[in-house]
């Protein structure tokens, strides 16, 4: 079973990662910044085109510098992570 397959037959969450890549940002401070400063934050409910794990992590690699030019949403997203594993 692939990730989209996994989201789009609304089996809901995994026990952890799908799958892992490995991205340095140009500024990690900032990034490191941005997540301690959103410790304990509530983003509001969950939604998987918009609000996602995956858009909080591209979150924080844009406030570390990281510009994937892709729309800020989960799949646009999911495919430029993918496309970094490697």
């Amino acid at each position: 079973m692939t990730f989209g397959q996994f989201f789009s037959e609304g089996r809901g969450f995994s026990d952890g990662p799908i799958f892992k890549v490995r991205i340095p940002p140009p500024n990690a401070r900032n990034a490191q910044a941005f997540q301690e400063g959103t410790e304990g934050y509530e983003f509001g409910p969950y939604n998987k085109v918009t609000r996602s794990c995956i858009t909080y992590c591209m979150d924080t690699l844009r406030a570390g510098g990281v510009n994937p030019g892709v729309a800020e949403e989960t799949w646009p997203q999911t495919r430029w992570l993918w496309s970094q594993d490697g």
